[in-house]
């Protein structure tokens, strides 16, 4: 796939996956359950990871992995995590 073409492409999805980075927002301000936010952050790993952003896709990823842990061995609540934070700028930059 050609440079213009996956730019043309994400000016295309750009609006979908702001809108999931969005729930992650929500979900750290508590607004959101932790579902919500695992079922995005998963697409955003897979997505920015897609486009050519890979810290992105890492910075999801990890942030998929923690909320995995915290829904299936009931370990601690995520958002407490000081690496949070971070991991949800990283995220953010990449929707330049």
């Amino acid at each position: 796939m050609t440079e213009e073409r996956i730019a043309a492409l994400w000016e295309r999805f750009r609006g979908t996956t702001t809108r999931r980075v969005q729930t992650l927002e929500a979900w750290y301000a508590g607004e959101l359950d932790h579902q919500a936010a695992l079922t995005d952050a998963h697409k955003l790993a897979g997505v920015f990871g897609t486009y050519g952003r890979p810290d992105g896709s890492l910075a999801a990823a990890q942030l998929e992995q923690m909320l995995r842990s915290h829904l299936e061995d009931a370990q601690g609540d995520p958002r407490g995590d000081p690496n949070v934070p971070q991991l949800l700028d990283r995220i953010r930059a990449c929707l330049a």
